[in-house]
This record gives structure tokens, C-alpha cells and sequence, in this order.
């Protein structure tokens, strides 16, 4: 939601790392998202959900 932080972001990518193999970790100001095996990751935003592109680009670190 509006009042995310990076640590609620972490936390809920990081809930599912042991179905997709991805792990959330603080980089500077940002998220890295690493796969195990090395594989490329993507996000994805469901803007039904209630978040936009440009919240989860904030919430990320992509956007200053």
C-alpha cells in the first residue's frame, strides 16, 4: 500500500522464495532480486491490486 517500506517489500517477495527461487535483499536505496540458478527475473504489477507501476517502481527503488 501507500505506507510500504522496502522491508514489508523484501519481506513479501521473500515469502515465496522457496516456490520461485528468488531471493529480496536491500541494495542501496533499492531492491536486487536474485534467482538461485541465474536465471533472468521480472516483475510484474497487478494493478487491480490497488498498486500502480509507478508505487512499485518507488517502493523498489527504481525511481527516485
Amino acid at each position: 500500500g501507500a505506507n510500504s517500506t522496502r522491508d514489508d517489500v523484501l519481506n513479501v517477495i521473500n515469502q515465496s522464495k522457496g516456490q520461485t527461487g528468488v531471493v529480496a535483499t536491500a541494495y542501496g536505496d533499492g531492491v536486487r532480486l536474485t534467482a538461485a540458478d541465474g536465471r533472468n527475473v521480472s516483475i510484474g504489477v497487478d494493478a487491480t491490486a490497488g498498486v500502480s507501476a509507478d508505487d512499485a517502481a518507488t517502493a523498489l527503488g527504481l525511481k527516485g
